[in-house]
């Protein structure tokens, strides 16, 4: 809150008291068919209070079972986070990479997360991973805020032209540099900047983003859970020069009268 000197500033909206966000790790895209195969889905909490039943489900194509160990969170403190080991197992007869969504809910929130998985065949001469490196998750409204996107080429064959898009609220700017890949070879990968710059009224909290890369008649998608934590601020800077300036002319004046 700011504390208010002749004037009054305007109030910054109630801080969200529960949140969280997920991070899927995903050692191998390629997975083995009929076979337990182990991801590790991090849980965290980012809100101001303590979340409690924490529960897991999924979607998948027909046949996948998907399993969460622990089934449920009871509890979650504040800046604290577990690890849930998600044990993915689809059908002996897999062919090529379906999308698996992994979805956490609590206190009437509701976060996703995505992973392509499948096994190669003889027909899949051609496949790609995205890899996105979020340093830190915290994005400051109306300035450019740097991410890291890896492109690795898993397939046989050369891939050209891989083109980039985004998907994200209302009035954020996301470009990618360089904006396509021209090519890139077998076992290779490349890094891609990715600039993001959410509106400088965003309100706080968290948006998600979704980065999207199509090549060659694939398309991998990765997606991230940002948060704007500093766009009260710039109230706050505001009102604070407001009644600086204001304390400076009362004391001009009471100066210059004192002197009469």
């Amino acid at each position: 809150m700011a504390i208010v000197t002749a004037i009054f500033l305007p109030q910054p909206a109630l801080a969200q008291t529960g949140d969280f966000t997920l991070f899927l790790t995903v050692y191998r895209n390629k997975i083995e068919p009929g076979q337990d195969n182990v991801l590790f889905l991090e849980v965290r909490n980012t809100g101001k209070t303590e979340l409690t039943n924490i529960t897991f489900s999924s979607l998948a194509p027909e046949g996948w079972i998907i399993e969460f160990e622990p089934a449920t969170i009871d509890r979650l403190n504040p800046d604290n986070f577990q690890t849930v080991k998600v044990k993915v197992k689809p059908p002996t007869t897999i062919k090529g990479y379906d999308e698996v969504t992994l979805i956490a809910e609590a206190h009437g929130l509701r976060r996703v997360a995505r992973a392509y998985l499948g096994v190669e065949v003889e027909t899949d001469k051609r496949d790609f991973t995205l890899f996105l490196s979020v340093y830190r998750d915290e994005v400051e409204p109306g300035q450019d805020n740097v991410l890291f996107l890896e492109v690795r080429n898993t397939g046989k064959t050369e891939l050209t032209n891989i083109e980039f898009s985004s998907l994200a609220s209302e009035g954020w700017i996301i470009e990618f540099e360089p904006a396509t890949i021209d090519r890139l070879n077998p076992d290779n990968f490349q890094t891609v900047k990715v600039k993001v710059k959410p509106p400088a009224t965003t309100s706080k909290g968290h948006n998600e983003v979704t980065l999207i890369a199509e090549a060659d008649g694939l398309r991998r998608v990765t997606n991230a859970w940002l948060r704007v934590e500093t766009a009260i601020s710039v109230w706050l800077w505001t009102g604070a020069a407001i009644a600086a300036v204001v304390v400076v002319a009362f004391i001009f004046i009471f100066v210059r009268m004192s002197h009469q």
